[in-house]
């Protein structure tokens, strides 16, 4: 989408910025929607949101965004953590800096 296409160079700015601190993959959901069985998908742009060790983003007391916190309906188990709508660059730095711990 074109909100998502404009989020996409400060997306690869703040890679490169943070110098393999932070990971960022952009999916197309139109060529892979296969994607969204495991990331719910309700507007574009929706960031999910990984600790560096692959598990779910936990936001926590004060979170800076309005995150949304998706669990496994069978098991209770936390799944995935995302945020949506488009960003400015501002507010994605200050979701890296959130998620990034030295």
């Amino acid at each position: 989408c074109g909100p998502c296409m404009r989020m996409l160079p400060d997306l690869e700015m703040l890679k490169d910025l943070y110098d393999g601190r932070a990971d960022v993959a952009y999916i197309d959901i139109g060529k892979n929607p296969e994607v969204m069985q495991y990331i719910p998908v309700r507007v574009t742009p929706t960031i999910a949101v990984y600790e560096k060790d692959g598990k779910p983003f936990e936001p926590g007391d004060e979170p800076s965004f309005r995150f949304i916190l998706y669990s496994d309906r069978n098991t209770g188990e936390h799944m995935v953590t995302v945020t949506e709508g488009a960003l400015p660059l501002e507010s994605l730095r200050t979701l890296a800096e959130e998620l990034i711990v030295d």
